[in-house]
């Protein structure tokens, strides 16, 4: 599915574009069958831009489809190349290009050491931060609309989701206490004003800035809530194995862990030890 025939310049893209189209359908197809083994995908040989090694075709223009129906199978991404660690994808790094496609299913449970470091030390939330690469990549990542009584409501806040599962399953803190403590300037008189969504309206730029942010702090509440709801039952399904063998009930801590404490207290605005 790589391009070029060789059949003349003024048929060529045609007949390939009919081509790779008929036959990305076919790869569709058999993506979306309940034989099709997504283990046996990886990702950097789907991403890769070597026409030796890619899968779907160097120069395919239903490329992005396919990848779309493999995210939609919840297949999960390598969080380190989506975030473009090492630095193979230029500006635009999978995780933006797909962003619209990604949810929380797609999301590992466990993300490795190396590739949380990289998030820790290099990325950011702040919109106002121009040192290091900034996880949102400009602009609003909630999806909303304006009601006749001028109230702004969230109709989407999948991209808010994915981001929080990826830092709370990294248990970074940092990352989320500057971005809530964030206090940018909407004044367009001055230099480090931040256009967000409009270059002409001040007040609306404010307005969804703090909706966004008003909503990743109640989606943070939810998901610490769930994982801390979930931790108690499975700690007190672990103490019921222990007493049956060992007759003892004090073997397992159920407190919230001190992550979920530190974050719990960011969340409230509190101070906390650094991490």
């Amino acid at each position: 599915m790589n391009d070029g025939f060789g059949i003349g310049e003024n048929y060529e893209y045609d007949i390939f574009e009919l081509f790779t189209g008929e036959v990305s359908k076919y790869v569709i197809m058999c993506i979306n069958s309940s034989k099709f083994n997504l283990e046996k995908l990886v990702w950097e040989e789907i991403l890769s831009h070597d026409p030796y090694i890619s899968y779907y075709g160097n120069g395919n223009p239903n490329e992005d489809e396919i990848f779309k129906a493999i995210l939609k199978k919840n297949k999960k991404i390598d969080v380190g190349l989506f975030l473009n660690q090492n630095g193979k994808f230029g500006t635009y790094p999978p995780i933006y290009r797909f962003r619209e496609s990604i949810t929380v299913d797609n999301i590992p449970d466990k993300i490795n050491t190396t590739t949380c470091n990289y998030i820790k030390k290099n990325l950011t939330l702040q919109y106002t931060n121009c040192e290091k690469k900034n996880i949102w990549f400009g602009g609003p990542e909630i999806e909303y609309v304006w009601q006749e009584d001028g109230w702004i409501v969230v109709t989407n806040n999948n991209r808010l989701k994915v981001i929080i599962k990826i830092l709370m399953n990294c248990k970074s803190l940092k990352l989320i206490r500057e971005y809530l403590k964030e206090t940018p300037t909407f004044d367009f008189h001055k230099d480090d004003t931040l256009y967000f969504v409009d270059y002409m309206n001040e007040k609306f730029n404010k307005a969804i800035y703090e909706l966004q942010k008003k909503e990743f702090k109640r989606l943070l509440k939810e998901e610490l809530n769930s994982r801390a709801d979930s931790n108690t039952r499975s700690y007190i399904t672990l103490r019921k194995i222990l007493e049956s063998h060992t007759g003892r009930s004090d073997i397992v801590d159920t407190n919230v862990n001190s992550y979920e404490k530190k974050l719990k207290r960011v969340i409230d605005g509190k101070s906390i030890s650094s991490s």
